[in-house]
């Protein structure tokens, strides 16, 4: 905002409406009624301030000069801004503002207050009356037009310092006309004349100050309603990804699967999956997409299309995964990966083949001799080469045997000193966890993890899959 669009607002009322400035956000609106509300205010208590003032001196000088026109004169002002008040007040609780019109006859009304009052006080003749033009009262011209920038419209403290100016100017031509100033009078003609320009460049500052104040406040709320829509986009991606995560666990006489995910964000780059495939095989999916947040949900999204559709027409797990590797590599932005780990049961045998793209560890529990089986990645993660390669492994569960897979959310939640939770100390609550069905694993790993980290922020999503035999 600039001085420029200042004026336009001064003398031109439709400019907003001709896009001259640009609309006003509603919530801008809000913010200029409450600030007019709040000046408003101040320029009440100043009234009621000078009813004590003239009342004081009433009781101090027995017959003061003026009394009745003065305390008169008060009075009414005050009685005024309240009605504006009320009228301001009635507005805001209807949510309505009112024009612009309004408030620049209000600014007039006001300006012209201390013109009368100078009048009053040169009529009393309390002092000489080339001495009324400089008095105390002439702190109020300035006062309006400062408490005018409150309106956040350029256009009312202009048109304060423009009345302001056109009244004293007035003013002062009577007093020069009306009354010889004795010739030793230390506020000269001369000097009372510059107060004219100074209350109108006064006025013109104030706008440009309002105008100023106005733009940044329309650059925040603007700002603002940004972050809140990109908010608003956030959380419906993560509640669209929560909505693709598995609801309950698939039926299986040989296996028990559970699931776990918890965003950084409102949405986040990790996800889990499980897909039934022909032949009674269940295929277990734990996906990490880079970083967190909106961009990573939309891929994780995009990344469960392509490993469902895939995965049920090929019969091979690795070359399933290569080919969706190549879609991921035309799809994804520079510097973006996709770690990815399949485990695919095969419900007749207790037999699992197990592939892993640049995720791991994975750990696999033998419940034979309570010992935990660590199995690193295949191949580089999606995204990155141009072809994957690897062929994956198999292993067989016995009963009693769990295979884990988890994002690196969990081994890598840092303490307030830096201290990570790290891969040996997960690995160790694996260990001291097995024994429970998959639920109740993955809820006292977390509750470890979350101990150690004694209230840090969570700082990347978390994910974990248990794939146990029954």
């Amino acid at each position: 905002m600039t001085l420029k669009s200042a004026l336009l607002d001064l003398l031109s009322p439709d400019a907003i409406r001709k896009g001259i400035l640009g609309p006003r956000h509603p919530a801008f609106e809000i913010a200029s009624r409450r600030s007019q509300l709040l000046r408003l205010r101040v320029v009440i208590g100043l009234c009621f301030t000078f009813i004590a003032m003239v009342l004081t001196r009433r009781m101090l000088v027995e017959t003061p000069s003026g009394f009745r026109e003065m305390f008169s004169l008060v009075l009414a002002a005050t009685v005024y801004e309240i009605v504006v008040y009320i009228f301001a007040r009635r507005a805001e609780a209807r949510d309505e503002s009112l024009p612009l019109w309004f408030w620049k006859l209000n600014a007039v009304v006001e300006s012209v207050l201390p013109t009368i009052a100078m009048i009053l006080l040169s009529g009393s003749g309390e002092m000489p009356p080339q001495r009324t033009l400089v008095s105390p009262v002439l702190m109020l011209y300035p006062f309006f037009i400062v408490t005018g920038i409150l309106s956040l419209r350029p256009s009312i403290p202009f048109t304060n310092g423009l009345a302001s100016a056109c009244g004293y100017a007035l003013l002062l031509a009577y007093s020069r006309s009306t009354f010889n100033a004795p010739p030793d009078d230390p506020l000269p003609f001369s000097v009372q004349v510059v107060i004219v320009p100074l209350l109108f460049l006064l006025g013109l500052a104030g706008a440009w100050v309002a105008a100023r104040i106005r733009g940044y406040a329309l650059a925040e709320i603007q700002e603002t309603a940004r972050r809140e829509n990109a908010e608003h986009g956030i959380r419906v991606a993560g509640k669209i990804q929560e909505g693709l995560l598995p609801r309950e666990a698939p039926e299986s006489k040989t296996f028990q699967v559970a699931g776990w995910n918890r965003p950084a964000e409102m949405a986040g780059g990790d996800y889990y999956d499980w897909i039934p495939l022909p032949g009674g095989r269940l295929a277990a999916v734990l996906a990490d997409v880079s970083g967190h947040g909106l961009g990573p949900a939309l891929v994780a999204a995009l990344c469960r299309s392509y490993l469902r559709a895939v995965l049920r027409q090929s019969g091979m797990l690795a070359e399933a995964l290569g080919l969706v590797n190549t879609l991921l590599r035309d799809d994804l932005p520079p510097g973006w990966f996709v770690t990815l780990a399949v485990a695919i049961a095969h419900e007749d045998s207790g037999r699992v083949e197990l592939f892993s793209a640049g995720h791991g560890p994975n750990y696999v529990y033998r419940s034979r001799d309570r010992s935990i089986e660590s199995f690193a990645a295949d191949t580089p993660p999606l995204g990155v080469l141009d072809t994957l390669g690897g062929q994956g492994i198999e292993l067989t569960l016995e009963p009693g045997d769990f295979l884990v897979l988890a994002s690196d959310g969990f081994h890598e939640w840092p303490r307030d000193d830096g201290a990570r939770f790290g891969i040996e100390r997960y690995r160790e609550t694996v260990l001291e966890q097995a024994g429970h069905e998959p639920a109740a694993l993955i809820a006292g790993i977390l509750a470890t993890v979350e101990q150690f980290a004694e209230g840090s922020a969570q700082p990347d999503d978390m994910s974990m899959v248990v794939l146990q035999r029954g």
